[in-house]
């Protein structure tokens, strides 16, 4: 249990990082920037806390994590001290948590299909949270140009299609570990499939209209539904991969 909540909070903030670097929010400004990094601080280092941290990673792996924590340190502080380089410093964060969350899932499940699995559910996790946060940031900030909200909601789509797409190739290719899925977890990875990428989809493409409208309100609260059913969808899928060794 305490394996995935560390792959899962280790996703959760390399996958914000990474989100944040793609969508240039830079509309919103160094608060934003801070935000961002504050939430990398504090998800990768309750990863650095738990007691089996590298359990599940390898070094290289557990070492990208602690740069890409540090990186993020970085940032927080040249935002907070309004100097120039914080939103460098988050891109460099997003990099080396890439490569850290791509050997995780490496670690997992042993194969580099788990890399590809462990890197698109990152990005979704990491796509629909940014986007629900920056939809608050209109509230505070009436004049925010809406393309930020935008960029992130067509990233999260992406993300969600990605998924989708590694997951079929991984239900291919995975072979008899596959069939556990179809005998004793059925229910789990029905529930998976429905709860974390069909279901965001739809919030997604509702989210879409509300922003192409400037309902910034609207979207931002279908955004809340959706990161309560990514967040299920990817405990799920972690849970199931370290149940199976099938990277979903």
């Amino acid at each position: 249990m305490i394996a995935v909540l560390s792959d899962v909070a280790a996703r959760f903030g390399v996958g914000y990082v990474l989100a944040h670097a793609l969508c240039r929010p830079d509309e919103a400004g160094r608060r934003f920037a801070r935000f961002t990094a504050l939430v990398v601080l504090a998800s990768l280092g309750l990863v650095l806390a738990l007691p089996p941290h590298g359990l599940t990673t390898p070094p290289l792996g557990g070492a990208a994590l602690v740069l890409s924590t540090g990186l993020a340190l970085l940032a927080e502080r040249l935002c907070a001290l309004r100097r120039n380089g914080g939103e460098h410093a988050v891109a460099a964060a997003a990099v080396a948590g890439t490569v850290g969350i791509f050997a995780q899932g490496l670690g997992t499940a042993g194969r580099s299909l788990a890399g590809f699995s462990a890197l698109s559910g990152a990005l979704v996790l990491g796509a629909v949270f940014l986007a629900m946060i920056l939809g608050h940031f209109y509230l505070v900030v009436p004049k925010l140009a809406i393309a930020p909200l935008q960029r992130s909601i067509r990233l999260l789509g992406i993300g969600l299609a990605t998924r989708t797409v590694v997951l079929g190739i991984v239900l291919v290719m995975a072979g008899p570990p596959a069939e556990a899925l179809w005998r004793g977890e059925l229910v789990f990875f029905a529930l998976r499939v429905l709860f974390g990428l069909a279901a965001p989809a739809v919030l997604a493409w509702m989210a879409w209209e509300g922003a192409r409208l400037r309902a910034t309100r609207s979207a931002t609260g279908i955004l809340y539904g959706a990161c309560v059913l990514v967040l299920a969808g990817e405990g799920a899928a972690v849970a199931l991969a370290h149940g199976t060794g099938v990277p979903i």
